[in-house]
């Protein structure tokens, strides 16, 4: 989080934005965007996906950089990743939406 967002709020946690989210009783779309090795690896995507399955949202879009970034080494993630990562999420009964 600390990576890719650059909060403000250097204490802020991902704990504290679930507990944040957890508020709306899954009245609410989860946007994630994916970058290639930074929160695809096989231990983020776990912990993403039971975050999914906590937060139980109407909603989840998934999406890739789609512009230059400040940081050359970041990467676009291919869409038939994307593909698999959303398909789990349907394959549980969640409304996926996928940009790549």
């Amino acid at each position: 989080m600390r990576k890719i967002d650059q909060p403000v709020n250097k204490n802020l946690s991902v704990q504290q934005i679930m507990e944040m989210l957890a508020q709306f009783h899954g009245d609410f779309t989860l946007q994630t965007c994916f970058l290639d090795g930074i929160n695809t690896t096989d231990e983020e995507l776990k912990a993403w996906y039971k975050a999914v399955e906590i937060l139980q949202p109407k909603q989840v879009m998934i999406y890739v950089i789609d512009r230059p970034t400040p940081d050359k080494s970041l990467r676009k993630v291919s869409p038939e990743k994307m593909n698999s990562i959303g398909q789990v999420l349907r394959d549980r009964g969640f409304n996926v939406q996928i940009s790549c």
